[in-house]
């Protein structure tokens, strides 16, 4: 036990455990404990990158994980697979690849989403159907609903139907069945 003022600052269990910030008795291999309420982080660094990766809780207790390094990525992988996920300094998220193309990017696999009241929205943050795709200008260019009864998906120019196929599976062009 080490002591710092008449405070537990370091600690050796007879397990081998070591106990930072207090712990009397660790229960881990390495344990951090502050005995009030802040941020308590973990820094691994070199001298290629003196600000390097950190380890966060803060007092939030939210679990932060940040590379401060401009050019360092953040990877998370499992047995097997090296980069099964990754955050680029850009803040692009990658899943199946090392280089994401944009900010959400998926490779080599489905994107599931199986509840059925599951809603899919790109260029809107509240879709009512369950694929609904808006343009810049705020038009609906592609909707895909599933109800029994109304059309099962419906394509539009600047708000104008142009292709839909109905409840009984009928194509229509121009807007007609």
């Amino acid at each position: 036990e080490f002591y710092n003022q008449d405070n537990l600052t370091f600690v050796i269990d007879k397990n081998s455990n070591v106990g930072i910030g207090g712990v009397i008795e660790p229960n881990e291999l390495l344990h951090i404990h502050r005995n009030f309420n802040s941020d308590i982080g973990i820094r691994l660094s070199d001298s290629d990158s003196p600000d390097g990766v950190l380890l966060t809780k803060d007092s939030n207790q939210d679990f932060i994980i940040k590379n401060n390094d401009v050019n360092g990525d953040i990877i998370i992988g499992v047995s097997g697979k090296d980069k099964t996920l990754i955050i680029t300094p850009e803040g692009n998220v990658g899943i199946g690849t090392t280089k994401p193309l944009g900010v959400f990017d998926i490779r080599g696999g489905n994107l599931i989403i199986p509840e059925t009241s599951s809603k899919v929205g790109i260029g809107i943050s509240n879709p009512n159907n369950q694929v609904e795709i808006v343009n810049k200008e705020n038009q609906t260019t592609i909707l895909i609903k599933q109800d029994a009864n109304y059309n099962v998906a419906e394509i539009y120019n600047q708000d104008n139907l142009t292709f839909v196929i109905d409840k009984n599976s009928n194509i229509g062009i121009g807007g007609i069945i």
